[in-house]
C-alpha cells in the first residue's frame, strides 16, 4: 500500500502548485547545494547573506545530501518528502500492534490508509514544509514508548526529544502537550517516561539556542519565531491593534481542514456507541483532550494552521480506530454505516484522491513546468537578482545570481537586497509591491499564461489562467 502512495504520489504531485511555505523551507539546502552557502533569499527576518536561523534547521540539514545525490528540484524535494511519511506510516503500524491500541491488523490497516488519503497528508507531501520529518519523530517517539527494555525505550525518547526542537518548535509543543495529557490520563504509569521527554526536549532547545548563538544569528532566530509564539499577539493586545481579531482564520487554520472535521465527526459518532463500554472512557477522554487542547494551545501560543492540521488528525484517527477495534459488531446495519463513511473520506472534496482526479492528472498531463523553465531562460540573465512568485522559484533559483521570493516581501521596505533586485516576475495584481522597491520600473511585455489546475473547485476549461508578467528596473547603478 505505501508502494502504491508513493508511486501515485511521485508521479502525479511534482507538477503540483508550487505554495509560500516550499521556497520559505527549502532555499537555505537549495543555495547550499548551489555555492551560495547556508543562506535564504525567501525568509521574512534575514539577509540573503546571513546564516539561515529559521525555526526548522533539521529539514535543511537532511534536504542537503538529497540534493546533492538527486539533484536540486521539487522531484527530489517530494521524493524524501514521501518516504519520511512512508516511514512514520511503519512506525505507526508497528507501534499501534506493540502497544496494543488497536487491537486488529485490519483495523491498523485502515488507520494507515485513513490518514494517507486526507487532506493533511496531501499538505505534507506538497508543502515542502518540515512537518513529515516531525511526523517520523512523534511517530518514532511513540515506537520507544512500546519498547521493553528500559535502556532502549529511555534512549530513544531522548533522542526523540532532543530532536524536537531542531525539527519545529510546533513540534516541541505537541509532544509537551502530548506528555502532559498522558500524566493525567495514566497518573505515574508514564511519568519517568515523560520526564524523559521534557528533559531531551530542554537539552533540544538549548543546544539550538547555542548553535545559533555560535553562528551569530541568535536574534534572527528569535525574530523568526517571535510572530509564532504568542509574544507578538500579546503585544498587540496590549497596545490595542486588532491583530488578533483580524488573524483568527490563520489561527485556526488547522480546523478547516475537511479530513479533520470529519473525522471530528466520525469520532463523536463512534464515541457515543463505546460510552457504555467502560474500558473506552480513557480514549474518549484522552481524544477531547486533544481536540480542545491541541488547537487551543497552538493558537494560544502563535499560529494554527492548515499544515498544522496533520497534528490534530495523527492522534484522532488512532484514537478513532482504537474505538472501532473495539467495538462490537453485532450490529450488521451500524457496521456497515460506519465503513461506508470510513470510505466516503476517501473522496470528499479536497482530499487526496478528490484533487488526485480533479487538480493531479489535469496538472500532470500538462507541460507547465517545462513552459516555465523556458519563461525564465528567455526574459532573466545569469547576473540578475530577482524577486519571482513562488510558483517559477523552481525555474528561477538555478539559473540566475539570486533568487528571492515567498515571504522576503515582508522585508522589501528595508532590506539591503532591495537594491540588488534587477528583475521582477509576478502576476499583474501582485504590481503594487514595486513601490516597495527602488528605482524606476517599467513591464518588459513579455508575460507567460499557464491554466489553473489547481484552484480548490475547478470548472476545466472556465477557469481563467494564470499569468505573469516581467518588470525591469530601467536605471541600475
Amino acid at each position: 500500500m505505501l508502494l502504491l502512495y508513493v508511486a501515485i504520489s511521485f508521479a502525479v504531485w511534482p507538477s503540483f502548485e508550487t505554495g509560500n511555505d516550499n521556497p520559505g523551507y527549502t532555499d537555505p539546502a537549495a543555495s547550499y547545494v548551489l555555492g551560495q552557502g547556508f543562506t535564504s533569499g525567501c525568509w521574512y527576518a534575514q539577509e540573503h547573506d546571513e546564516f539561515w536561523a529559521g525555526n526548522a534547521p533539521l529539514h535543511q540539514f537532511l534536504l542537503i545530501p538529497c540534493f546533492k545525490v538527486f539533484g536540486f528540484g521539487y522531484g527530489p524535494l517530494q521524493l524524501l518528502e514521501l518516504l519520511y511519511i512512508s516511514l512514520a506510516m511503519v512506525l505507526l503500524w508497528l507501534s499501534a500492534a506493540r502497544s496494543g491500541l488497536i487491537l486488529s491488523a485490519g483495523w491498523r490497516l485502515g488507520a494507515v490508509a485513513f490518514f494517507l488519503v486526507s487532506d493533511c497528508s496531501l499538505c505534507l507531501a506538497t508543502s515542502g514544509r518540515q512537518e513529515p520529518i516531525c511526523l517520523v519523530i512523534v511517530c518514532a517517539a511513540w515506537f520507544a514508548m512500546t519498547l521493553e527494555n528500559r535502556f532502549a525505550r529511555f534512549s530513544g525518547l531522548a533522542i526523540c526529544a532532543l530532536l524536537a526542537p531542531w525539527a519545529g518548535l510546533q513540534l516541541a509543543l505537541f509532544i509537551g502537550f502530548m506528555g502532559i495529557g498522558s500524566i493525567l490520563l495514566f497518573q505515574r504509569r508514564y511519568l519517568r517516561e515523560v520526564i524523559v521527554l521534557a528533559g531531551g526536549g530542554i537539552v533540544g532547545l538549548l543546544t539550538l539556542l547555542f548553535f545559533y548563538k555560535q553562528m551569530g544569528v541568535l536574534d534572527k532566530f528569535l525574530a523568526s519565531i517571535s510572530p509564532h509564539t504568542g509574544i507578538a499577539a500579546l503585544h498587540t493586545a496590549t497596545t490595542g491593534v486588532e491583530h488578533i481579531r483580524e488573524n483568527w482564520g490563520h489561527r485556526l487554520g488547522g480546523l478547516k481542514c475537511v479530513s479533520v472535521l470529519w473525522t471530528l465527526f466520525l469520532f463523536v459518532l463512534v464515541s457515543a456507541q463505546n460510552l457504555s463500554n467502560k474500558r473506552s472512557w480513557g480514549l474518549i477522554g484522552m481524544s477531547l483532550g486533544c481536540i480542545i487542547g491541541i488547537p487551543a494551545c497552538f493558537a494560544g501560543l502563535g499560529v494554527f494552521q492548515p499544515a498544522y492540521g496533520c497534528y490534530l488528525l495523527l492522534p484522532i484517527s488512532v484514537y478513532l480506530f482504537a474505538l472501532l477495534s473495539r467495538n462490537p459488531t453485532g450490529n450488521t446495519l451500524r457496521t456497515k454505516i460506519i465503513l461506508f463513511l470510513l470510505l466516503l473520506s476517501a473522496v470528499l472534496p479536497g482530499a487526496f484522491l478528490w484533487r488526485f482526479a480533479i487538480q493531479g492528472i489535469p496538472s500532470a498531463l500538462n507541460d507547465s513546468h517545462k513552459r516555465m523553465d523556458a519563461f525564465v531562460k528567455k526574459t532573466t540573465h545569469p547576473d540578475d537578482v530577482a524577486y519571482v512568485d513562488s510558483r517559477l522559484w523552481y525555474a528561477t533559483k538555478p539559473q540566475i545570481k539570486e533568487t528571492t521570493s515567498s515571504y522576503w516581501d515582508a522585508l522589501a521596505r528595508t532590506s539591503k537586497d532591495r537594491e540588488k533586485i534587477s528583475v521582477v516576475i509576478i502576476f499583474p495584481s501582485s504590481s503594487h509591491m514595486l513601490n516597495d522597491l527602488p528605482g524606476e520600473w517599467r513591464p518588459t511585455g513579455e508575460f507567460l499564461e499557464l491554466p489553473d489546475f489547481h484552484r480548490f473547485y475547478r470548472i476545466f476549461d472556465k477557469s481563467p489562467p494564470y499569468r505573469f508578467v516581467v518588470f525591469r528596473r530601467v536605471d541600475r547603478p
